[in-house]
This record gives structure tokens, sequence and C-alpha cells, in this order.
């Protein structure tokens, strides 16, 4: 994975119209690890750490895709089978 560490933010939520029209959100679904740890508030580090600025943005330039095509280009070769 190339890019940046993503938030953690991993709760669904879901909502409710209360009678007098506002609403409610109420935290209904949460992720985990496979070996149970709670992921809400604990992101994912990329494997390649690969930042867009936003000079970088405006001209149209994406770091990312660059890291992650000098990635694969870094990999050894494989014949096809």
């Amino acid at each position: 994975m190339v890019g940046t560490p993503t938030h953690g933010w991993v709760i669904g939520t879901g909502s409710i119209t209360l009678l007098d029209g506002s609403s409610l959100r109420i935290a209904a679904v949460g992720s985990c690890t496979l070996a149970g740890i709670n992921r809400e508030n604990h992101g994912c580090p990329p494997h390649i750490l690969g930042e867009k600025s936003p000079e970088d943005i405006h001209a149209g330039r994406d770091r990312q895709l660059e890291r992650a095509v000098a990635a694969l280009l870094e990999q050894p070769s494989h014949p096809p089978r």
C-alpha cells in the first residue's frame, strides 16, 4: 500500500429522527483486526509513504502514483508462466 496512514475512523453509525425533527447518531458497527484488536483511532500505516501536498495537487503531480510505480519497477521481473 502506498499513501499516507489512515485516520482510524472505522465506526459505522446509524441515524434516527426524533419527534422534534432533530436526529440522533448511534454507533452501530466497528472494525477489528483478525487478532481482535479494535481499529478505531488506530490507523493503518502504508507500506510505502507517499504524501500529496496542496502544491502537488495544484501542479497536477501525483507523488503517491510516482512512488507506487517506482516500487513496482524496483521489483525483480519474473518470466511469464
